[in-house]
């Protein structure tokens, strides 16, 4: 296992142990495949998939075993049968001497695609917010203020660059 950052996951798992190799193959295709539409990066140096612009799971080789995070393992869709790799607060360890259980990988890969963020959109806000005005509709003298709306969220009220509106 070399110390240098990868760029993909090519790289990342060429720096392994042939043996080793192979079982993060297994855990790589099995992740793509339980999510098709999630894309393969590097993101803290270790491999990554993303979906909508967000993580969805990483997982990472070490010398006896392959993490895969973030995995909270007491959620109610996972069965008893995580609680043997469960490890930390959100950490699954698969032992390299053991098979890998694929389909609990398969699983816990479904229930995180289950609870994935939506797309990243430009102008999106968060649930409960209210929706900013496209158009000023007020008009400040030359100054930003910031006021609060009835639900007690904070606002700016920035000058108008046409107060004709």
């Amino acid at each position: 296992m070399s110390s240098a950052t990868a760029e993909t996951i090519d790289d990342y798992i060429a720096t392994f142990p042939k043996d080793a190799q192979s079982q993060l193959q297994r855990v790589r295709r099995t992740i793509a495949r339980s999510a098709p539409k999630a894309v393969e990066a590097i993101s803290y140096r270790i491999p990554t998939f993303k979906l909508n612009g967000h993580d969805l799971i990483y997982f990472a080789g070490f010398k006896t075993h392959i993490g895969l995070y973030p995995v909270h393992a007491d959620g109610p869709e996972f069965s008893p049968q995580v609680a043997r790799y469960a490890s930390g607060k959100a950490t699954l360890k698969f032992p390299l001497d053991e098979p890998l259980p694929i389909e609990l990988i398969t699983q816990v890969v479904k229930a995180k695609l289950r609870h994935a963020k939506a797309p990243k959109t430009r102008g999106s806000q968060e649930p409960g917010h209210p929706p900013h005005a496209p158009t000023c509709t007020l008009a400040l003298p030359n100054r930003s203020e910031r006021v609060e709306d009835e639900g007690g969220h904070s606002l700016w009220l920035h000058p108008c660059s046409n107060p004709t509106h």
